[in-house]
């Protein structure tokens, strides 16, 4: 990659999240659409620092099953971005026919970037996770973002529930998704 010219706005926020420069700068421009659940709902302010142009739908305790409905009216709305962020999964484990409807909305063009969970209190966690990992397998245009594996071990990243962030975690998080969509 060639060497990139960091704005110092975009130079403290790679450092505050641990962004490499190219990274930084890739998010800075990238339009992403982010559609979640009470965790998206908190880091609405990182995700806005890192990514300028994101445009998030979050709400708590929401359902994987709303979101193929949420994805057709950001799409008919001319809201739903290049790039789409999913971090659902914490309140129950996605269905995979729900995972087909969502994938036909946004269309094979569009990148999805699925964050998987961490939710050690519940019983769905490895489905939902092997349920990601199996649609990003099958599907050129969807990324793991793999949260589950980065947070192992990092107790103070999380609220006393295991499952909502603390600062350091939500700057672990959002720098993992930053680095995520740079890789691919």
């Amino acid at each position: 990659p060639k060497p990139v010219k960091l704005t110092p706005y975009e130079k403290k926020v790679a450092a505050k999240y641990q962004i490499p420069a190219q990274a930084t700068a890739l998010a800075h421009v990238a339009p992403v659409t982010a559609i979640g659940d009470s965790v998206m709902v908190d880091i609405i302010p990182e995700l806005k620092q890192v990514f300028p142009r994101v445009h998030v739908n979050g709400q708590v305790g929401r359902q994987f099953y709303e979101l193929p409905g949420i994805a057709r009216t950001l799409k008919a709305q001319g809201s739903l971005a290049q790039n789409v962020v999913v971090n659902l999964g914490t309140n129950g484990p996605p269905e995979k026919a729900d995972v087909a409807k969502f994938l036909k909305v946004v269309g094979p063009k569009r990148q999805v970037y699925w964050i998987n969970t961490h939710v050690p209190t519940q019983k769905w966690e490895h489905q939902t996770n092997t349920l990601i990992d199996r649609t990003a397998k099958d599907n050129d245009n969807v990324h793991v973002v793999n949260w589950h594996t980065l947070s192992k071990g990092h107790t103070k990243w999380f609220a006393p529930d295991h499952i909502h962030l603390e600062e350091d975690g939500a700057n672990a998080y959002v720098g993992l998704l930053a680095k995520t969509m740079a890789e691919n």
